[in-house]
C-alpha cells in the first residue's frame, strides 16, 4: 500500500500515517496488515509496537491457519527478540519459524503423494474401463459369429426337413429290404 512506498522512501512519518489509516479501513484479512506494520516499526527500529503487531498478525493468523504468514511472523518476531538482545525468546521464535516450515512441506508433500493417488486410481479406472470395452469389441465379435453359425444351422435343419418330406420313404425302405437280404 502507500504506507508501504513512504516507508520505502524512508518517509517515517506519512508511512506511519497511512498504516494507521489502513488499520482503520481494514476489516478482513487484518493479519496481512498487521504483518506489514510490524515489519516497517522493525525497520525503523520501532521494536515495542513492531512486536505488538507482529502478535496480533499471529494471533489472527493461527485462527486462520496461514502457515506461511505464521512463518513470517514468528520470524520478524525472532528479528526483533535479537535486536533486544533477548536471545532466547529469538532461539523460541526461531523454532516456531522451522516447525511452520516443516508443517508447510508435510502439507505439500502429503497433497503431492494425495494428487498421485487420485491419478493412479483416475488411470487404474481409465484401464479398467479400456480393458471391458475391448473385452465386449470381443464379445460382441464372437456373439455375430455365433448368431451367423445358428443361422446357417437353422438353415439346414429347414433344408432337412424340406428334404425328409419329398422322399419316398415306401421305395427307400423296399431298397434296404432288398439290398439286405439278397
Amino acid at each position: 500500500g502507500i504506507g508501504k512506498v513512504y516507508a520505502q522512501l524512508g518517509d517515517f512519518d506519512q508511512a506511519e500515517k497511512h498504516y494507521r489509516e489502513s488499520l482503520k479501513i481494514t476489516s478482513s484479512k487484518k493479519y496481512q496488515t498487521f504483518l506489514e506494520v510490524a515489519e516497517f516499526y522493525l525497520n525503523f527500529n520501532k521494536l515495542t509496537i513492531a512486536k505488538t503487531y507482529a502478535n496480533k498478525a499471529i494471533d489472527d493468523l493461527i485462527q486462520c491457519d496461514e502457515k506461511p504468514l505464521i512463518m513470517r511472523a514468528y520470524d520478524i518476531l525472532a528479528q526483533i527478540h535479537k535486536h533486544e538482545k533477548q536471545y532466547e525468546i529469538a532461539l523460541e521464535c526461531t523454532s516456531k519459524v522451522i516447525e511452520y516450515d516443516k508443517l508447510i512441506h508435510q502439507e505439500k508433500t502429503s497433497n503431492k503423494l494425495m494428487a498421485l493417488a487420485i491419478k493412479h486410481k483416475v488411470e487404474s479406472a481409465l484401464k479398467e474401463t479400456e480393458y471391458e470395452r475391448l473385452k465386449n469389441i470381443e464379445l460382441n465379435k464372437k456373439n455375430i459369429q455365433l448368431e451367423e453359425k445358428q443361422k446357417i444351422i437353422s438353415t439346414i435343419q429347414i433344408i432337412g426337413k424340406e428334404l425328409t418330406l419329398t422322399l419316398d420313404t415306401k421305395k427307400i425302405v423296399d431298397n434296404v429290404c432288398t439290398n439286405l437280404f439278397n
